[in-house]
């Protein structure tokens, strides 16, 4: 069970570190997302 604990904090890492480097680069996820759904 400590081994799924540490691999679910690594997870939300990463995603955090994911999400900061996409808004930096500016990316209009919105748009893209729209541009998917049509």
């Amino acid at each position: 069970m400590e081994n799924l604990f540490l691999i679910t904090i690594l997870f939300l890492i990463l995603f955090e570190q994911y999400k900061t480097r996409v808004s930096r680069e500016k990316v209009p996820i919105r748009a893209l997302k729209q541009y998917v759904h049509r």
